[in-house]
C-alpha cells in the first residue's frame, strides 16, 4: 500500500511538472510569436509608407506631366489655327469685279 501511494503521488508530480513545463513553453512560445508578428507589423508599415512616398512622388511627376502636355496641345492647336486661317486666305473666292 505504502507503494502503491509512493507511485501515484510520484505520477502526480510527474503530471503536475510537464503541466507548469506546457505552461511555460505555451508563453514563451506565445511571446516569441508576438515579437515577430510585431516586427512584420512594423516592416508592412514601413514598406507600405515606402510605397506611398513613391506614389506620392509619382503623382507629382503625373502632374508635371500633364500640364506640359496642355501646354503642347494648346501650342498644336494655335499652329492648327493658325494654318487653317492661311489655307481659307489662300482659298477665298474671288467675286468678279471687285
Amino acid at each position: 500500500m505504502n507503494q502503491n501511494l509512493t507511485t501515484i503521488i510520484a505520477v502526480t508530480s510527474l503530471i503536475v511538472a510537464l503541466f507548469g513545463a506546457l505552461q511555460y513553453f505555451t508563453v514563451r512560445i506565445e511571446k516569441n510569436l508576438d515579437s515577430r508578428f510585431e516586427s512584420f507589423r512594423s516592416e508592412l508599415r514601413a514598406e507600405f509608407s515606402a510605397v506611398r512616398a513613391e506614389m506620392t512622388g509619382m503623382r507629382g511627376e503625373m502632374t508635371g506631366l500633364r500640364s506640359e502636355m496642355t501646354a503642347r496641345l494648346a501650342a498644336l492647336d494655335d499652329r492648327l489655327n493658325r494654318i487653317e486661317r492661311q489655307v481659307d486666305s489662300m482659298f477665298k473666292p474671288i467675286i468678279p469685279g471687285k
